[in-house]
């Protein structure tokens, strides 16, 4: 079946539509005449269409999309479609530019895999007579200067591709080495899962800003440190035994299918070049390297939940990077009976706004492997929770996202919760699992505080609590309000005002490493319940329980395991 045939096809709507979108992407986005367009279209079983595209310029695309209306991806065409983009890429004559585009579709129109690819062999002086790069300057506003440093970051890309094919030979080796021989069908289909669903985008890349601006952004959605994660990583490829893989492959195969993304600013652009670009005149000399962070702490309150924080550090010092609006401190140590590395920082006040632009600073600034939020939240069950219980969300959400309407003369608030699955961010959560039931560093928390507080002993251990959180910019004293939020989730197990903020600031912040996040919060009060009685005592406990709940859980449970993420 030819193009034109396929257009004119009645009951083809959804080829149709993603050959519309191709075409407009070649046309309107590439400036190709629509005359160059070739096309041919397979229509058995599912229906494939087969794009290229040549110029005189020597630049080439191709696009395979594939359409399986049963059972999800066509894993032999996915396979075939990559190759055919790949023998494309190697076949060409020496390059000016080379874009390489593949989508497939499954049911209902929805993307289900992507892949450009961008390579370049261009310099700075060829840069002037190249038709294509003059429209991408006029088209960015972007300075000579800027496009060479483009050039050399897609040329990068192009070798991160290379290393990146690698990497998933070597995901399915150790998938199969710890799996049995038995299951080696399962670790392939682990793997199709992976490259079926996690979108691999490595032609997103732009520099769109003023130059006058002082800055230029360019952006790779995917990079190699993010695949070994998905692929290796998050299959619980790291070492663990047969006994705990299967939990391991289940949670991540719960966990597909989420975008990864990483911005790299002007520094990180630097940091891909070669070294002798530093000493270019105009240009700063390099930082000095910085060793990663392992653990960002982050609290809403100085007193009780900062304090009880700095307990747990050996020999804090004052560290704080940079002035804050809202008075941010930050003390740097070491982990009390380890040796990880730790920055402490408290907002010095509440709200969401100040918990993500404090996180979002402080994790480019440090480059933490962990990012955690400590101190206390308010419960919503005092029939079956305690204060000191420690809450670790499995899922953050924004209590005031929602809508207002009309209903007779009232006016109504109508939540929306677009929830943050916590585990897609937290690499160990099949451990707080084990250390939920770990009734030996329960008591040892109880023991420590009772200790201290003889008048206000802990009559039982504390628990540790897994579900749903909220966090709002409102304190929720109203037993009835709390009503209203378990109506509409019944999973929520407590609430606050910044841990959903922490949570987003940290995943979104844009650094290109991955980076670890993790909330452990205890309850103080159940929200407008005896709010006055002990309010004081009862925030120190919870702020106690939270920060020694972490240290123990760490240094148990994942010290080891963090230093190979």
């Amino acid at each position: 079946m030819k193009l034109e045939e396929l257009l004119g096809d009645k009951n083809r709507s959804e080829e149709k539509d993603a050959v519309r979108e191709f075409s407009t992407y070649l046309t309107h986005d590439l400036g190709y005449p629509a005359s160059s367009i070739r096309a041919e279209v397979f229509v058995a079983p599912g229906a494939v269409v087969d794009l290229a595209v040549l110029d005189p310029q020597s630049s080439a695309i191709r696009a395979l999309i594939e359409f399986k209306r049963d059972n999800g991806p066509n894993r032999q065409s996915l396979q075939q479609g990559i190759r055919t983009v790949e023998r494309y890429l190697k076949s060409l004559p020496p390059i000016k530019q080379v874009r390489a585009f593949v989508v497939l579709y499954g049911r209902d129109r929805r993307r289900i895999y992507e892949i450009k690819a961008t390579a370049t062999d261009l310099d700075a002086d060829e840069i002037a007579s190249f038709p294509r790069w003059k429209r991408l300057r006029v088209e960015g506003g972007s300075s000579s200067e800027s496009l060479a440093k483009f050039v050399k970051f897609t040329g990068a890309l192009a070798e991160e591709r290379q290393l990146l094919d690698r990497s998933l030979t070597e995901s399915r080796k150790h998938l199969i080495s710890l799996l049995d021989a038995s299951t080696d069908e399962l670790a392939e289909s682990v793997l199709s899962e992976v490259i079926s669903q996690i979108d691999l985008r490595f032609s997103d890349i732009a520099s769109v800003d003023d130059p006058k601006q002082e800055t230029e952004v360019f952006q790779s959605v995917l990079t190699f440190s993010d695949f070994l994660d998905s692929s290796r990583i998050r299959l619980g490829a790291f070492g663990e035994t047969k006994e705990t893989i299967g939990a391991e492959l289940q949670l991540a195969l719960n966990n597909l299918g989420q975008e990864l993304r990483g911005v790299l600013n002007r520094q990180g652009v630097q940091r891909l070049l070669p070294s002798h670009e530093h000493s270019a005149e105009g240009s700063s000399p390099p930082a000095e390297p910085r060793t990663r962070l392992d653990i960002l702490i982050v609290t809403a309150m100085d007193d009780p939940e900062y304090r009880e924080v700095l307990k747990i550090l050996q020999d804090p010092k004052n560290v704080t990077p940079f002035v804050n609006a809202n008075h941010a401190v930050c003390f740097e140590g070491t982990l009390v009976g380890g040796t990880a590395s730790v920055v402490a920082a408290t907002q010095n006040d509440m709200g969401m706004a100040n918990a993500a632009v404090l996180t979002t600073k402080l994790v480019n600034h440090y480059r933490p492997r962990l990012v955690v939020m400590l101190g206390i939240a308010a419960g919503v069950d005092p029939k079956n929770q305690a204060v000191g219980d420690v809450i670790v969300p499995t899922h953050t959400y924004d209590l005031a996202l929602g809508k207002l309407e009309r209903e007779g003369s009232w006016s109504v608030f109508k939540p929306k919760i677009y929830q943050k699955d916590a585990r897609d961010h937290f690499t160990f959560f099949p451990y707080l699992l084990e250390a939920k039931e770990d009734l030996a560093l329960r008591e040892a928390i109880q023991e420590s505080w009772n200790v201290n507080n003889p008048a206000n002993k802990l009559k039982s251990p504390p628990s540790i609590r897994l579900g749903s959180f909220g966090s709002g910019g409102t304190v929720i004293a109203d037993p009835e309000e709390v009503k209203v939020y378990k109506s509409t989730n019944t999973a929520i197990i407590g609430f606050d005002m910044e841990a959903h903020a922490v949570v987003v600031g940290a995943v979104e912040s844009g650094v290109s490493e991955r980076v670890q996040v993790l909330v452990a919060k205890s309850i103080c009060d159940f929200a407008g319940k005896d709010k006055k009685v002990k309010k004081g005592v009862k925030q120190q406990l919870a702020a106690f329980t939270s920060a020694q709940f972490f240290r123990s859980f760490y240094l148990k449970y994942i010290s080891e395991r963090l230093a190979r993420v």
